[in-house]
Parts: C-alpha cells; sequence; structure tokens
C-alpha cells in the first residue's frame, strides 16, 4: 500500500510553486472516462426516447451536440482545476478579452441560436443519405 501512495505522490513537473504529480494526472484520466461514460449514457437515453415518442433525429441531434459541448466545458474545468490551475483566475484575467470577442462574434452567436431555434422548430429537418458505389 505504502508502493502505490509513494507512486501517486511521485512529482512529474514543477514550475515555480505549481507541481503536477502522478495523482492529478490519474484524476485527469478518471475525469475524462467519467465525462465519457457520461456522454454515451445520455445519448443511449436521447436516441431511445426519440424512437419511444417518436421524435425528429434532428432536434435529438441538436439537443446532444449543446448538451455534449456544456458537459465537455464543465469537464476541462475540473482538470483544470485538478491540475493545480485556478478556474476563477484564468475566467477573471479573461473577462476583457472575452468582451471583445463577444462583440466581434455577435453576428456568428445569433445565426446558432437561430438554428436552435429552427430545429427546435422542426421547420427544417436534417436527411441522412447514403451514396453507394458500385
Amino acid at each position: 500500500m505504502e508502493t502505490v501512495s509513494e507512486l501517486l505522490e511521485l512529482k512529474l513537473l514543477s514550475i515555480g510553486e505549481y507541481e503536477i504529480r502522478v495523482y492529478a494526472l490519474a484524476m485527469v484520466f478518471i475525469i475524462f472516462l467519467i465525462t465519457k461514460l457520461l456522454l454515451w449514457i445520455i445519448k443511449k437515453s436521447l436516441y431511445r426516447n426519440q424512437k419511444l415518442k417518436k421524435l425528429d433525429s434532428g432536434n435529438t441531434y441538436a439537443l446532444f451536440q449543446i448538451i455534449r459541448y456544456a458537459i465537455w466545458v464543465i469537464a476541462i474545468g475540473f482538470k483544470l482545476e485538478t491540475i493545480g490551475l485556478k478556474v476563477t483566475v484564468l475566467v477573471a484575467g479573461s473577462a476583457a478579452l472575452l468582451v471583445g470577442i463577444g462583440l466581434g462574434l455577435q453576428q456568428t452567436f445569433n445565426d446558432i441560436v437561430s438554428g436552435i431555434i429552427l430545429f427546435s422548430e422542426r421547420s427544417i429537418k436534417i436527411e441522412c443519405h447514403t451514396i453507394r458505389i458500385n
């Protein structure tokens, strides 16, 4: 048991006051696996509900993509905190930059929101076609 404890406490990298240990990398890997498992469960349940309630595949796909992006952002925040980087400091330090980017990308975000509204209203449907080449 002491050998495992010593292995987990092994220092891999040290920059200033920050240290990366084997324990931190193991936790990052565990967070990654939990995120992948959670996304797999959500995807299976969404597509199962789609078949049971006969929902549109485009709406299900759009909803899953939004959930996927949100979960990955949260997981990356947890990973950074595990390594030792304070996410609150990064967010506060980049606030002015994000305001500038937000003003520059305002039309892009309008288009994204409009696309989500079109998917939810079911006025546009996604159809998948396969092309067979002999």
